[in-house]
Protein backbone atom coordinates (compact mmCIF):
# COMPACT_ATOMS: atom_id res chain seq x y z
CA UNK A 1 0.00 0.00 0.00
CA UNK A 2 1.26 3.34 -1.36
CA UNK A 3 1.85 5.99 1.84
CA UNK A 4 1.40 9.33 1.09
CA UNK A 5 4.06 11.96 2.67
CA UNK A 6 3.34 15.02 3.72
CA UNK A 7 6.95 16.73 3.50
CA UNK A 8 8.07 18.49 0.45
CA UNK A 9 9.63 16.21 -1.68
CA UNK A 10 12.21 17.46 -4.54
CA UNK A 11 12.95 15.62 -8.09
CA UNK A 12 16.21 16.33 -9.62
CA UNK A 13 14.31 18.65 -12.45
CA UNK A 14 13.69 20.96 -9.49
CA UNK A 15 17.35 21.83 -9.93
CA UNK A 16 19.19 24.55 -11.43
CA UNK A 17 23.20 24.95 -11.59
CA UNK A 18 24.11 27.99 -12.48
CA UNK A 19 27.59 28.08 -13.69
CA UNK A 20 30.36 30.75 -11.92
CA UNK A 21 27.73 30.67 -9.24
CA UNK A 22 30.11 28.34 -6.72
CA UNK A 23 31.78 30.75 -3.84
CA UNK A 24 35.85 30.82 -4.37
CA UNK A 25 36.25 30.02 -0.42
CA UNK A 26 34.35 26.72 -0.71
CA UNK A 27 36.39 23.79 0.14
CA UNK A 28 35.41 20.21 -1.16
CA UNK A 29 36.02 19.06 2.91
CA UNK A 30 32.65 21.48 3.85
CA UNK A 31 30.50 19.98 1.41
CA UNK A 32 28.06 16.60 3.21
CA UNK A 33 26.89 14.59 0.61
CA UNK A 34 25.03 12.31 3.45
CA UNK A 35 21.67 11.71 2.18
CA UNK A 36 19.20 9.87 5.07
CA UNK A 37 18.04 6.58 4.72
CA UNK A 38 15.21 6.29 6.93
CA UNK A 39 12.40 8.66 8.09
CA UNK A 40 13.47 9.12 11.24
CA UNK A 41 17.02 10.09 10.03
CA UNK A 42 18.73 7.86 12.55
CA UNK A 43 20.96 5.94 9.82
CA UNK A 44 22.22 7.79 6.50
CA UNK A 45 24.75 7.27 3.61
CA UNK A 46 27.58 8.69 3.07
CA UNK A 47 27.01 9.01 -0.79
CA UNK A 48 23.99 9.61 -2.23
CA UNK A 49 23.73 6.40 -4.54
CA UNK A 50 21.42 3.40 -3.80
CA UNK A 51 21.83 0.58 -6.37
CA UNK A 52 18.41 -0.63 -8.76
CA UNK A 53 17.23 -4.10 -7.41
CA UNK A 54 17.21 -5.63 -10.29
CA UNK A 55 19.53 -8.99 -10.94
CA UNK A 56 21.46 -7.08 -13.91
CA UNK A 57 22.70 -4.28 -11.78
CA UNK A 58 22.75 -5.54 -7.92
CA UNK A 59 25.19 -8.16 -7.68
CA UNK A 60 27.93 -9.06 -4.91
CA UNK A 61 30.51 -7.25 -6.51
CA UNK A 62 28.59 -3.49 -6.76
CA UNK A 63 27.65 -4.09 -3.48
CA UNK A 64 30.36 -4.87 -2.17
CA UNK A 65 32.03 -1.86 -3.88
CA UNK A 66 29.11 0.21 -3.23
CA UNK A 67 29.35 -0.04 0.53
CA UNK A 68 33.24 0.15 0.60
CA UNK A 69 32.39 3.91 -0.86
CA UNK A 70 29.31 4.48 1.98
CA UNK A 71 26.67 3.94 -0.75
CA UNK A 72 23.90 0.95 -0.24
CA UNK A 73 22.86 -1.76 -2.50
CA UNK A 74 20.16 -3.82 -2.67
CA UNK A 75 19.71 -7.60 -3.38
CA UNK A 76 17.51 -8.65 -5.85
CA UNK A 77 14.39 -10.85 -5.25
CA UNK A 78 14.28 -13.01 -8.08
CA UNK A 79 16.05 -15.48 -6.95
CA UNK A 80 15.51 -18.07 -4.18
CA UNK A 81 15.39 -17.01 -0.41
CA UNK A 82 18.41 -18.99 0.11
CA UNK A 83 20.66 -17.59 -2.59
CA UNK A 84 19.57 -13.67 -1.29
CA UNK A 85 20.65 -14.92 2.27
CA UNK A 86 23.97 -16.31 0.71
CA UNK A 87 24.76 -12.71 -1.17
CA UNK A 88 24.01 -10.87 2.07
CA UNK A 89 26.82 -13.44 4.00
CA UNK A 90 29.44 -12.60 1.12
CA UNK A 91 28.86 -8.97 1.21
CA UNK A 92 28.48 -8.86 5.04
CA UNK A 93 31.75 -11.10 5.02
CA UNK A 94 33.88 -9.23 2.91
CA UNK A 95 36.55 -6.82 5.33
CA UNK A 96 38.54 -4.37 3.23
CA UNK A 97 40.58 -2.35 4.86
CA UNK A 98 40.76 -4.51 8.23
CA UNK A 99 44.92 -5.49 9.08
CA UNK A 100 45.33 -8.11 11.02
CA UNK A 101 48.98 -7.90 13.29
CA UNK A 102 50.91 -8.36 16.20
CA UNK A 103 50.22 -5.06 16.87
CA UNK A 104 46.06 -5.59 17.03
CA UNK A 105 44.66 -5.57 20.36
CA UNK A 106 41.35 -7.24 21.47
CA UNK A 107 38.25 -6.27 23.38
CA UNK A 108 39.57 -7.71 26.66
CA UNK A 109 43.50 -6.12 26.34
CA UNK A 110 44.72 -3.77 29.24
CA UNK A 111 45.46 0.05 28.90
CA UNK A 112 49.10 -1.08 30.18
CA UNK A 113 49.33 -3.74 27.51
CA UNK A 114 48.20 -1.65 24.88
CA UNK A 115 50.19 0.86 25.88
CA UNK A 116 53.46 -1.82 25.92
CA UNK A 117 52.41 -2.61 22.38
CA UNK A 118 52.73 1.06 21.23
CA UNK A 119 56.21 1.44 22.85
CA UNK A 120 57.38 -1.92 21.42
Amino acid sequence: MATIIEDISRTFAEYLLLPRLTPRDLRTDSIKVAAPLTSDGRFQINIPVVSACMQAVSGTRLSISLARQGGLSMIYCSQGVATQADMVREVKAHKAGFVTSGANTTPGSTLASIVETMHR
